[in-house]
């Protein structure tokens, strides 16, 4: 009571203190004595929030108020920073700061002190109200203790029952396994008894050789014991830790060796008795019974073995040998079984004679396999025919697998993979195809064959023959005007890609290399053209300056502009040669070097879709990029055709219009009488171009001459307008001038006082208008009148209408022609002159 009456007292004195809120860094406002307190603690305050207010927008939101005083919410916080904490308050001084911690934890301890004595006299009451629990616990304890002591006792009770039953459950268990022991022993002595019995192991019968009935009723009867030898084989198993299994596994190796001497003689007899037609379908039956209980004992392995070695072994080993490989070997035998046909080879006569044999007495082993026993462990071709064949090659006849001779190699390597496509044909499933290319002896099988050392022969071999076809200069071969006839490189070139993929050199297994090497073919050919090419493509400044200048002497090179590559010595500088020559020679070689690049680009095509297509392997058939590649090369071959094509039409273009300038001559040829016939030089403008297709353009294609007679011809027709036009416009100048001087001199006689009749003098055009008539009078007095002007326009007129003629001459339709139209429209005003010599 004493405590609690302290305790009240406590609370009393602190009831102020403990209702009244503290203030943040405040002067409490009740301890003070005047009004200047107050007041000093109000502005406090507010400098200490405006402080807050900067540092929070300098520096982002803080969790604790920058006021004064401590804010219990925050510290007890799951939050809480003390550095955070202090940094809110760093404006503080220490002391003040040391206060308010101070003050704080006063108030914590005051309220815990209220806190404990607002309980206090409960806890006082407490051991008050507890008087007497301990005997009444003590009464509850005995009625306890006796409940326990009867439930250990029933618990023990239970536990020897429990303990009893599982040991006679354990017995029993016990028993009934050693009658299941003894059950599995009765059970495995009867079948081994049973199968003993079956197979006569305790009689006389023998193991021999057997006749063809015979053998189908042993094989029937072995089929029979092979289910009852798998019923052997399975109790067996379940017994095989018993030591009556361990006692009796002599007997069980016995009935394996017997049961395996019974199939085997079966087996043998059967393939033994197979040639014989009249027993044929018998003997399918017994074998087919035969190799279904091989099946049955899980024993196919050994069905194989003894096909191996007793039908195939013997055959393989006989006619695989080195002197098979004889040509004189295979002619006799050729001769003796094929009707008489020695131009067999050796390797595919031995190939064929395997094949044949396994026709004749693998054939129903296959056939009973893959059909009456499918889905077995069986495959004759896999584990039979292909093992011993390719080991006794191996053996026997390693030397075709040298790649020494790459004819040789080839012919043996494509014999031996048709000899192996055969052998994949037999196999009856995608499995068993996919089984035996997965078998190691196949793939070191065909490891053997050196194929990147025969590519790497064939490759020098190829190479080779192009290098020495590409040392011929261009100059020095002989020009032929037939267009079959082709450069040596030409032809090698075509020659060496379709050798490539001749039968009688392409590999499937190499496809990719002889891929590589038709897109090297055709760079070195593109890069020979180009290196050709570049001495007859130079510029036609640099020849016009060699034109100019003095003939070379005998033997020395006149096209050497000091180039820094050389140059092979071309055959026309050897000699004073004419610049006429030159440019001759350098047509029929650019002719021939552009038929021979379109010879090449359309053989090379037609190899790829006839020849090279069908022979790429699916994955690359299908690529689009090699083909793109493939197009690339072949348009590097054509890359420098526009540029021949417009040196050519150059030269030919320049002769023509070398012939245009006799157009000016025509100034001085009339001072009598008008003209009534074209100039003799019309007809030879477009000669330089008649003869080019006559000769050196012969060898061209028919549309690469066409093409190239509209382009030299249009650009002569253009040339000629442009110097008739010119001439034109000068003899205009020239009539106007004199007319003038007329006029002047008639005005200063005085002859024409009209403005009319000067005018009239002035406005005189070149034509004649309407001033001839049809009668001869009229035309003889036109004729008397007609001027030297006019004298050469009619000429020109003459001139470009037989020039329309000639373009006839061409294929060409000159009322269709733009460029004649556009020369045709610079005389077409004068076409009324041709009535003064009647053609019009």
């Amino acid at each position: 009571m004493a405590a609690s009456g302290t305790g009240d007292s406590a609370r009393n004195s602190n009831g102020a203190s403990l209702n009244r809120k503290p203030s943040h860094l405040s002067i409490d406002s009740s301890s003070a004595n005047n009004a200047f307190l107050h007041t000093l603690n109000s502005q406090l305050q507010i400098a200490a929030n405006k402080s807050q207010a900067n540092y929070q927008h300098e520096n982002g939101a803080v969790d604790f108020p920058l006021t004064v005083g401590i804010d219990r919410a925050a510290l007890i916080a799951p939050d809480f920073d003390t550095d955070e904490f202090l940094s809110a308050r760093r404006h503080l001084p220490l002391e003040e700061l040391k206060s308010q911690l101070s003050t704080h934890m006063k108030e914590l301890k005051t309220e815990l002190i209220e806190l404990i004595n607002s309980d206090y006299a409960d806890f006082i009451n407490l051991s008050t109200n507890l008087n007497g629990v301990d005997r009444m616990m003590e009464e509850v304890q005995k009625p306890l203790d006796r409940m326990k002591d009867d439930a250990i006792a029933v618990k023990s009770n239970l536990q020897s029952v429990v303990d009893n039953l599982e040991n006679k459950l354990k017995h029993r268990a016990e028993i009934r396994e050693k009658k299941t022991s003894l059950q599995l022993l009765l059970n495995i002595s009867e079948s081994v008894a049973k199968v003993e019995g079956l197979l006569q192991i305790s009689g006389s019968e023998s193991s021999g050789a057997r006749d063809g009935s015979e053998s189908i009723s042993v094989a029937k009867r072995l089929e029979r014991v092979a289910i009852e030898y798998n019923q052997m084989q399975y109790l067996v198993s379940k017994g095989a830790n018993l030591p009556f299994v361990t006692n009796i596994d002599w007997r069980l190796v016995r009935i394996k060796e017997t049961m395996s001497e019974n199939l085997s003689s079966v087996l043998r007899t059967c393939i033994h008795s197979g040639q014989n037609e009249a027993d044929s379908t018998a003997n399918k039956d017994s074998l087919t019974q035969c190799l279904r209980t091989y099946a049955l004992i899980d024993q196919t392995a050994e069905a194989e073995h003894v096909i191996t070695e007793d039908m195939l072994t013997p055959f393989v080993n006989k006619t695989i040998t080195r002197s098979a490989l004889d040509p004189a070997h295979t002619n006799a035998t050729n001769h003796n079984h094929t009707n008489g046909h020695p131009q067999e080879r050796p390797l595919v006569a031995m190939y064929n004679q395997i094949l044949a044999f396994i026709d004749t007495h693998c054939g129903t082993l296959i056939n009973v396999t893959q059909k009456e026993l499918k889905g077995t462990n069986f495959d004759i071709p896999v584990n039979c025919i292909w093992g011993v064949t390719t080991q006794t090659i191996l053996k026997n006849i390693p030397t075709i697998f040298s790649s020494g001779n790459p004819d040789q190699f080839h012919r043996n390597y494509t014999d031996t993979m048709s000899f192996v496509s055969k052998i994949e044909e037999l196999c009856g499933s995608r499995r068993s195809l996919t089984r035996l290319r997965s078998q190691p002896n196949y793939q070191s099988f065909m490891k053997k064959w050196q194929l990147v050392a025969y590519f790497k022969l064939r490759f020098m071999e190829i190479s080779s023959s192009i290098e020495e076809a590409l040392q011929a200069n261009v100059d020095t071969i002989p020009r032929s005007p037939n267009a079959n006839d082709h450069l040596p490189a030409s032809n090698a070139i075509v020659n060496a890609i379709e050798r490539c993929w001749s039968t009688d050199v392409f590999i499937y297994g190499i496809a990719d290399n002889f891929w590589k090497l038709t897109l090297q073919l055709m760079a070195r050919y593109s890069i020979w053209i180009s290196a050709n090419l570049a001495k007859d493509l130079e510029p036609a400044k640099d020849r016009s300056v060699q034109s100019r200048s003095s003939s070379p002497a005998p033997g020395s090179n006149p096209r050497s502009n000091g180039r820094s590559t050389p140059v092979p010595t071309p055959l026309r500088a050897t000699g004073p040669i004419g610049k006429a020559s030159l440019e001759e020679t350098m047509l029929q070689q650019l002719s021939m070097i552009v038929n021979d690049i379109d010879h090449v680009a359309s053989r090379i095509q037609s190899l790829l879709e006839n020849q090279i297509r069908p022979k790429l392997p699916p994955s690359m058939a299908d690529e689009p990029v090699l083909f793109n590649s493939f197009q690339q090369s072949l348009d590097s071959i054509r890359q420098d055709v526009p540029a021949v094509q417009q040196r050519i039409t150059d030269l030919i273009t320049k002769r023509c219009v070398d012939t245009l300038n006799n157009v000016k001559d025509i100034t001085s040829r009339y001072g009598e009488g008008p003209p009534n016939e074209p100039s003799h030089f019309v007809a030879q403008i477009l000669e330089p171009l008649a003869q080019y297709i006559a000769g050196s353009g012969s060898v061209l294609r028919s549309e690469s001459r066409q093409e190239w007679t509209l382009e030299v011809i249009a650009a002569t027709t253009l040339k000629y307008s442009a110097i008739l036009s010119e001439r034109l416009l000068e003899s205009k100048t020239r009539e106007e001038r004199a007319n003038k001087v007329k006029a002047a001199g008639i005005k200063a006689r005085g002859g024409v006082g009209s403005a009319g009749g000067i005018g009239g003098l002035l406005a005189r055009t070149p034509t004649l208008p309407n001033a001839f008539s049809n009668n001869n009078g009229a035309v003889s007095d036109a004729v008397a009148n007609m001027t030297n002007d006019d004298k050469i326009r009619l000429q020109y007129v003459l001139d470009v209408l037989f020039y329309k003629t000639e373009l006839t001459k061409f294929d060409i339709d000159p009322e269709l022609f733009e460029p004649y139209q556009e020369l045709h429209s610079n005389t077409l005003p004068y076409e009324n002159l041709l009535a003064v010599v009647g053609q019009q």
